[in-house]
């Protein structure tokens, strides 16, 4: 009664109990154990059936498992064919990995199946087999390549724009074609440029297709060619029927006078009618001449480009939107596919975001637009082309006059610009450019920006016209950007001899700063006011000159130290009653520092001390160093007189009084602080005879000899009055 239900049931078939008792079951020496021995079995495992190519080296990994854990070993065998192709053949097997490796046989026609089975062996001789078929196939090739398409155009040999060439690759059996990885193409050469031509159709055939359309700019004289081997899988997959990979090796394909190609002309099948040539592009081809604004007469220029070469007769018109006015831009010229036109701009237009070109711009006016080749009506549809701040318009900026003079300086980003404005004067004026020399670039109201950022040319007109004449001088980028960095505006600015001043209307365009109705011609820069001026520096509302070339000037005010007042030095006589010596305290009169007044007195270079003009400008407002005007105080002192009396020798205290107003003037000359515009001294030395056009050096020499000279007779008056004195 051993057999247990162990909760589960045994019934009869109408589900009755059965009855389970039984009798024992005695020992019997056919039915031994012994559980130190295994009685398990390893596992083997050939690996799945596979296709390989003719006289292609193929490997395959076996393997095996043992549920004891023991070592086991491989062994292969070929089981078919027994005999014929494939039979026979030479293995390698590494009997510790249940590695297989061999040669195909090299096979024609029909596939061959192989057969190799697997042995694991484990250390107590227990085994287990597997078997796998190797089927070698003969692989696909490429038997030809050619060129399968015909020019279907009414130019002989020749595929235009938009035909297709085709290339046919004929395989040696059935290939199939996978793209989901990417298209299969052949590298075609056009010319000296390589095209793709994609794979079409032609999956599930031995014939495969490969399309390619011909783009605008393809040509190719001598006729498409194919290089050996050009056919690429781009990630795709072309395989026989055995999804074995195809060999895609090729021959080359020759260059054929029957495959030209000219991507320049529209393809135009045989038989119908040609295609009408078309708007590919409108676009403006002109630049402002200052900056990126047009002013009145300047012209802009649009060009319309065709797809073909064109014939016109009669004067088309384009129409460009200038601010909220439509303008006409009349016809000018042909050249081939490109029609010009050109706007000349009006007094009344404006336009503060761009010129832009409407839809649809083109009109005939009565003129025809056809090809040159077959005749045909152009379609002269198009779009619009935005407005853009390159091509701004201000009619009230006046370019009808004539350029005279454009030349470009070292370090300028554009060209310095000079008009005439219309009606010219009867002769044209001379303008010449010179880099100026002489002229402060700090320590005054404007700065001129960084020495790697200023522009500074010195201007001489000739014959002037009298309405004045429009300069603009080019802005380096540097300078804009430190302009903006100090948050002010720039402005074209001219040296007036004394200081740097603003062109009076000066207007910034962008690339130039300009200013019209100029007659007043000097040194010329582009800048912009200083946040605070120099504490060194004047003025310039003032007409107080800040040229560090006038500095020196002030070197007579040491004259003015009282020093020489002591007159008490007449002591030795004893009747001091002179003490209304004390009476040259007048001399304060004689502040050496009017000795500047005689600059308002002509100019010994022939012009006045002002403008800056070449000779000719408006005479200079009398600057502040004249408004002392002590001049006439000494003159007319009533010392002179006394110098007619008959005078002994002077007593020898009078020569100390001689050198000490000297000897006290000369060390005084300190004050030169004024000068320390030291940037003067990188500047030419004033000596020098001035240029035309900027005469302030000349003035500042002659002002300083004049100061001298009315030291000296100061001087003098001062000792013959003492002398007087004594005498008395």
């Amino acid at each position: 009664d051993a057999l247990s239900l162990n909760s589960g049931t045994i019934k009869d078939a109408s589900t009755l109990d059965a009855d389970l008792d039984h009798t024992a079951v005695t020992a019997s020496s056919s039915h031994k154990v012994d559980g130190s021995t295994s009685s398990g079995h390893p596992t083997a495992n050939a690996g799945s059936d596979l296709v390989r190519a003719s006289g292609a080296a193929v490997a395959v990994a076996g393997s095996g498992s043992d549920p004891q854990s023991q070592t086991l070993t491989y062994g292969w065998t070929q089981t078919a064919p027994t005999s014929g192709t494939g039979s026979g053949l030479s293995l390698t097997v590494n009997a510790n990995t249940g590695a297989l490796s061999f040669t195909a046989p090299s096979i024609t026609g029909s596939d061959v199946a192989l057969t190799f089975r697997l042995t694991v062996t484990d250390s107590d001789s227990n085994s287990a087999t597997d078997d796998v078929t190797i089927t070698i196939s003969p692989q696909a090739t490429i038997t030809s390549l050619t060129i399968s398409s015909t020019p279907g155009t009414t130019v002989t040999n020749t595929y235009t724009r938009g035909e297709t060439i085709s290339v046919a690759a004929q395989f040696s059996e059935i290939v199939n074609v996978t793209t989901a990885g990417g298209t299969p193409s052949v590298a075609l050469t056009i010319g000296a440029a390589t095209a793709n031509a994609a794979y079409a159709a032609g999956s599930g055939t031995t014939t495969l297709t490969f399309n390619y359309v011909v783009q605008s700019g393809d040509a190719d004289t001598d006729g498409v060619s194919i290089a050996a081997d050009a056919l690429s899988l781009n990630s795709g997959t072309i395989a026989d029927a055995s999804t074995l990979a195809a060999n895609l090796s090729h021959s080359a394909v020759a260059a054929s006078a029957s495959h030209l190609v000219d991507g320049s002309t529209p393809m135009t099948p045989v038989g119908s009618p040609p295609a009408a040539p078309n708007i590919t592009r409108i676009h403006i081809t002109s630049e402002p001449l200052i900056g990126n604004t047009y002013g009145l007469g300047e012209t802009l220029r649009l060009e319309a480009d065709f797809s073909e070469a064109m014939t016109i007769t009669g004067r088309p018109q384009l129409a460009l939107a200038v601010g909220s006015e439509q303008r006409q831009a009349d016809y000018g010229s042909l050249d081939s596919s490109a029609v010009k036109f050109g706007y000349e701009v009006d007094a009344s237009d404006r336009d503060s975001d761009g010129v832009s070109i409407p839809a649809n711009a083109l009109s005939r006016n009565g003129a025809t637009i056809r090809s040159s080749a077959g005749s045909v009506d152009a379609d002269l549809d198009s779009s619009l082309v935005a407005a853009a701040s390159s091509h701004r318009v201000d009619g009230s900026v006046n370019r009808q006059g004539t350029i005279i003079s454009v030349r470009r300086t070292n370090g300028a980003p554009a060209s310095i610009i000079i008009f005439i404005p219309d009606p010219q004067p009867p002769v044209t004026p001379t303008v010449t450019l010179r880099p100026a020399a002489g002229v402060p670039t700090t320590g005054t109201r404007f700065s001129l920006g960084s020495s790697a950022a200023r522009i500074i040319v010195d201007i001489t007109v000739a014959n002037p016209p009298g309405s004045g004449m429009e300069v603009c001088l080019p802005v380096t980028a540097a300078l804009r950007r430190e302009a903006q960095a100090a948050g002010k505006a720039l402005k074209l600015l001219h040296y007036t001899g004394r200081a740097w001043t603003e062109v009076a209307r000066s207007r910034d365009f962008g690339s130039h700063v300009c200013a019209a109705g100029v007659n007043n011609f000097s040194a010329f820069a582009a800048g912009y006011e200083q946040a605070a001026p120099p504490p060194d520096s004047r003025s310039d509302s003032s007409g107080s000159d800040s040229t560090p070339a006038q500095a020196p000037m002030p070197m007579p005010t040491p004259a003015a130290t009282p020093t020489i007042t002591p007159t008490p030095t007449p002591q030795p006589q004893p009747t001091p009653t002179p003490a209304p010596a004390p009476t040259p305290i007048p001399t304060p009169t004689l502040t050496p520092t009017p000795v500047l007044a005689p600059t308002p007195t002509p100019d010994a270079n022939g012009g006045s001390q002002d403008s800056g003009s070449a000779g000719g400008g408006a005479p200079a407002a009398a600057a502040p160093l004249a408004t002392p005007r002590a001049v006439p105080t000494a003159t007319s002192t009533p010392a002179a007189p006394t110098a007619t009396r008959p005078v002994a020798a002077p007593p020898p205290a009078t020569p100390t009084l001689a050198p000490t107003p000297v000897a006290q003037a000369m060390p005084t000359p300190t004050p030169a602080p004024p000068a320390t515009p030291t940037p003067a001294a990188s500047e030419p030395p004033p000596a020098a005879p001035a240029p035309a056009g900027g005469g302030g050096s000349g003035l500042a020499i002659a002002g300083i000899v004049v100061a001298v000279i009315l030291v000296i007779a100061i001087l003098a008056v001062i000792v013959f009055r003492r002398r007087g004195r004594r005498r008395a």
